[in-house]
């Protein structure tokens, strides 16, 4: 009888067969030596599967030699995963990586072969059966996100668990001495459907949760509140055959598929020798998504540069947008390194910025449209506010964090 691996969380122990190794046992696998393996089947999403294969490439095996089975379906899917899985084929191509041609399965089960290898069967997209045959079964699945052992210790703890633990949005399980936050967790279905902590920027999740947890030493009983404001972006990285990179950041939020809702939004692309880009932007012109795909990783544009541009208006990035609908599109990698990004990238820039759109608030014109606009000339006194806010924040860092800002103004 068959194994099914549907639920994608099988590894080698758990199958019993010396041919089948999942994701997180791979490295362990290839130690043992795997180039001289003559037959490779992936199996899983487009970009733990593409994991998989550089893994094995930079362990001497030929890609051509793998065969791709795609899941046809994933459930709870969020909207970074979906895009990116979505994407990434395209972009690959676009870069100039060639992937291994994926076939759309579902109902994979798994049997012992002849010749000490291992039989795949699975269902096909138009429903035809299909048989492969492999000497080595690589389940690139996704990592399961919510450990057994989690479970368990909830379940003994008459903790509330509704797929992950539930937490209120003080990160409060039901029992208000326990707090609980990231991968493990959602917000309770009060607040909402799907809100897996998974979903947001894990850094930001810690912080609000350290926060709840520091409240409560001067307010013990804190009363039930909104869901915290979490609003730093999302980022994914998975590295393709050949040496190339993928990397797709998107703004806050997004839960399942909203990646046809796109009226109004424009894609600012670039293609160069450095790889594929591109910038989706809102109406309003806000920054949602930022991709990347390079053939070479000495190409990549490190994630410290990509994802502090979703959520940020286009305006921010000099004179990109100008440049495109000018007909001359910049190398984006090349572009994004400029020495006037510095202020742009500085862990500080967010402070700078809320503090400029709070002054300027006061013209009565929405934080969204301030942002996204410039300030006329002939507005004197909105240019001096700005101007002073600016030259205080360069004072308070000092000339030597920004020589390229030095101005009279402020080194004296």
């Amino acid at each position: 009888m068959g194994l099914s691996c549907e639920a994608m969380v099988l590894d080698q122990s758990a199958l019993g067969l010396p041919q089948v190794v999942s994701l997180p046992m791979l490295p362990s696998r290839i130690q043992k030596g795997v180039k001289a393996t003559q037959s490779i089947i992936v199996y899983g999403p487009v970009s733990e599967a593409c994991t998989a294969m550089a893994q094995l490439e930079a362990a001497g095996v030929n890609v051509q030699s793998m065969k791709y089975l795609q899941l046809s379906r994933q459930a709870e899917v969020s909207l970074l995963e979906e895009a990116a899985g979505l994407m990434l084929p395209a972009a690959a191509q676009a870069a100039g990586i060639a992937l291994p041609a994926a076939r759309q399965v579902s109902n994979l089960e798994v049997q012992r072969a002849e010749d000490n290898k291992v039989m795949v069967t699975a269902t096909g997209s138009s429903g035809e059966s299909i048989v492969e045959e492999a000497d080595l079964l690589v389940l690139a699945a996704a990592r399961n996100e919510v450990p057994s052992c989690i479970v368990k210790a909830a379940a003994q703890n008459n903790l509330v668990c509704d797929g992950r633990l539930v937490v209120d949005a003080a990160f409060r399980t039901n029992d208000p001495k326990i707090f609980a936050a990231g991968t493990f967790a959602k917000f309770s279905r009060r607040y909402g459907t799907g809100l897996c902590h998974s979903r947001y920027n894990s850094q930001e999740v810690g912080q609000k949760a350290a926060e709840s947890i520091a409240a409560t030493f001067s307010s013990p009983f804190l009363g039930d509140s909104a869901l915290p404001q979490l609003q730093s972006g999302r980022l994914t990285t998975t590295a393709l055959p050949g040496g190339g990179v993928f990397a797709y950041a998107h703004a806050a939020g997004g839960q399942h598929s909203s990646l046809m809702d796109t009226q109004g939004h424009r894609r600012l692309v670039s293609q160069t020798q450095h790889g594929y880009c591109h910038l989706t932007l809102e109406a309003s012109g806000i920054i949602q998504s930022a991709m990347l795909c390079t053939a070479k990783r000495e190409h990549e544009l490190p994630p410290e540069l990509l994802l502090p541009l979703v959520g940020l208006s286009v305006s921010y990035l000099h004179e990109l947008l100008h440049s495109y609908e000018a007909g001359s599109m910049p190398d984006v990698p090349n572009y994004l390194r400029q020495p006037w990004t510095s202020l742009l990238y500085h862990d500080r820039f967010p402070q700078l910025r809320s503090a400029l759109l709070q002054d300027l608030v006061s013209t009565g014109r929405p934080l969204q449209e301030l942002d996204s606009n410039s300030i006329g000339a002939s507005d004197e006194t909105k240019v001096i506010c700005v101007q002073n806010d600016v030259v205080d924040f360069l004072k308070q860092q000092g000339a030597s964090e920004f020589p390229q800002y030095a101005v009279s103004a402020y080194i004296s």
